[in-house]
């Protein structure tokens, strides 16, 4: 939920009742801060996995530079999220 929280919070008041009745969750109204944890962890884990794998990312021009994106991979491991997160930044 604190990914989500996070991307939400960008959004206009207009906009994120839009999505409130679309999908009939509410907000708690509550501010939100990304953990130090996660910034740490999100420091950390890109140097480690540049260390010890070989990834190579092909088609990241096309990633806009602002505005929402989805970016979906064609498996799943418990990496590619990390991964995803490296390429997009």
């Amino acid at each position: 939920m604190a990914v989500v929280a996070g991307a939400m919070a960008g959004l206009s008041s207009d906009s994120l009742e839009t999505v409130a009745n679309l999908t009939g969750l509410q907000g708690t109204g509550d501010s939100h801060e990304t953990p130090m944890f996660y910034k740490g962890l999100m420091q950390l884990t890109p140097a480690l996995v540049r260390t010890i794998t070989n990834v190579s990312y092909c088609g990241v021009e096309r990633i806009p530079k602002h505005g929402p994106t989805i970016l979906v991979g064609n498996h799943t491991s418990h990496i590619d999220p990390i991964i995803k997160i490296m390429g997009a930044k």
